[in-house]
């Protein structure tokens, strides 16, 4: 499945993604890679939990930790960014 990255905490390693089957979600990152708004990420985003995926704008795997998924925008962004989005 492939998802584009939405909006990014880099203070808190969290970023929010899309997803056209599931609508939002947000994961954290477990390793150094960087996400940017746009990127498209490929890899299983229907789990809750670790897991590797692949980066199809940099061309590199990237370790996160799903944290949840199928949500509406302004939870994803709540999550992420600890205050509601206007």
């Amino acid at each position: 499945m492939n998802v584009m990255i939405s909006k990014v905490n880099k203070k808190r390693a969290l970023a929010v993604f899309y997803s056209e089957t599931d609508g939002y979600g947000f994961f954290e990152l477990l390793d150094f890679a960087e996400v940017e708004e746009d990127d498209v990420l490929q890899g299983n985003f229907d789990i809750i939990g670790e897991t590797s995926v692949f980066n199809l704008n940099k061309g590199n795997r990237i370790n996160i930790c799903i944290e949840s998924y199928g949500m509406s925008l302004n939870n994803a962004m709540e999550k992420v960014f600890g205050r509601k989005q206007r």
